[in-house]
């Protein structure tokens, strides 16, 4: 599904927290440009893996994880 109006959206009312591993081949350079371009309500990281985050970079997802998503 399509959901890119609720990430775009500056005024939701809730943060948004987004992973993308930089080496998957499923996102294109505009899909990155919007998600650079996200409201600074959206917290966007970039994780050293291919598509799999958990299976090609456990420790680095659950750093993630851990120091934002966890501990608010």
């Amino acid at each position: 599904q399509d959901l890119w109006n609720v990430l775009e959206e500056a005024d939701l009312g809730m943060d948004a927290n987004m992973v993308r591993a930089s080496k998957s081949d499923r996102w294109d350079q505009k899909s990155i440009q919007r998600l650079e371009a996200l409201p600074e309500r959206s917290t966007y990281y970039v994780l050293d893996a291919r598509h799999w985050l958990h299976v090609d970079n456990p420790e680095g997802l659950l750093s993630i994880l851990a120091q934002n998503l966890l501990c608010s």
